[in-house]
């Protein structure tokens, strides 16, 4: 995930706070994912009925997460910038061990992340999809 020449230093702080999301999210820690959140953000995702709101939602779905699948890892494949937007694709695996949309067992799951950042903070995740699911390992 190297920054890209000629980038502003806006995006490159907004590709920074995208990868220190992915740093809070494999070392578990829900409070430093938390911070990296406006108090408006919106995320929206397949995974949830309907968008979760605020720092207290993310708070919420991302401790649902680790609860279900405790060994959760991402890998980060790619991360581009531009203007206000930082995109990306992922790579996650984990073991299921609860509650979590009738999912089971091992699981590897690749998708794709759209920030919109205002200011300083992503205030909208209006695309975080699974693009392909792995079939589970036993």
């Amino acid at each position: 995930m190297s920054s890209r020449e000629g980038a502003s230093d806006a995006e490159l702080d907004n590709q920074r706070l995208a990868e220190e999301q992915f740093k809070a999210l494999n070392a578990h820690d829900v409070e430093r994912y938390v911070k990296t959140h406006a108090d408006s953000y919106i995320w929206e995702s397949d995974a949830f009925p309907t968008p979760v709101r605020g720092t207290e939602g993310v708070r919420q779905a991302i401790a649902m997460y680790f609860k279900a699948f405790p060994d959760l890892h991402f890998e980060v494949e790619q991360i581009i910038t531009s203007g206000d937007y930082v995109v990306g694709r992922w790579r996650a695996t984990g073991t299921h061990k609860g509650e979590f949309n009738g999912i089971g067992q091992q699981q590897g799951i690749r998708g794709a992340f759209t920030l919109l950042f205002v200011g300083s903070m992503p205030l909208n995740s209006p695309l975080c999809v699974p693009v392909a699911r792995q079939r589970p390992t036993t």
